[in-house]
């Protein structure tokens, strides 16, 4: 039965997770079994942990000039919150491959792409959005995106290469598409002393980049990437 709550917890976790929980602090799970953990736990791991965050995306400054370009007004545009073209949406961007993560997914076995990767998910992409802003069917064809999110995106980190990402697919859950997105660990995986690791990319015209601290994703005493 516990196995079965927590597989619809999991799928429930995006529209749960709108929704601030009450009693057990946020992090509390870090000092329990991950068999006692709480449906509250899970929700706030797949929510609100370290390996979440939520980030708006910006109009791409080559897709703005080209407005101008062409005559059309930038600032009339739905969604744009401030001068820093920053959209109202909020993406969410998940560390998949994170220990804490899988645990709370209870994902005992990866992908073969997953092998010797990160992996990162992207949810709650304004799909509908995009496709009004450039008023065509292109935005909506998820291979497209998928295509261009496996060329732009990356994993950087101050002082070394970034790390590219090698493979980017579909998923259907949490009552929502997510796009996985796969980075190999290689021979200079990521590391504590690294500080922040930030990942970058670009779907169609909005920019994403969201910041995660890596002293911040210690469980029980390892980095869990």
């Amino acid at each position: 039965m516990f196995d079965t709550r927590r597989r619809f917890l999991c799928a429930c976790s995006g529209v749960l997770t709108l929704f601030p929980t009450t009693g057990r602090a946020a992090d509390a799970w870090m000092t329990t079994h991950p068999e006692e953990w709480t449906p509250e736990d899970i929700q706030a791991i797949l929510g609100r942990s370290s390996w979440v965050k939520g980030v708006n995306p910006e109009l791409s400054p080559a897709w703005l000039r080209s407005l101008e370009k062409n005559g059309k007004p930038v600032d009339a545009a739905e969604g744009i919150r401030d001068k820093r073209t920053l959209t109202e949406f909020t993406v969410l961007v998940r560390w998949e491959s994170g220990l804490p993560v899988r645990l709370a997914r209870n994902i005992t076995s990866v992908p073969p792409y997953a092998a010797g990767h990160y992996v990162l998910s992207v949810s709650r992409m304004p799909i509908a959005f995009m496709a009004a802003m450039v008023g065509g069917a292109q935005s909506k064809d998820r291979d497209a995106l998928a295509r261009q999110m496996l060329q732009s995106s990356s994993l950087q980190r101050p002082g070394k290469s970034p790390i590219p990402a090698d493979h980017t697919e579909w998923t259907e859950s949490d009552f929502e598409p997510r796009i996985m997105i796969a980075f190999p660990i290689g021979q200079q995986p990521l590391e504590s002393s690294d500080g922040v690791v930030t990942f970058a990319s670009q779907m169609g015209f909005l920019l994403l980049r969201v910041s995660f601290s890596l002293r911040k994703m210690v469980y029980r005493g390892k980095l869990e990437l």
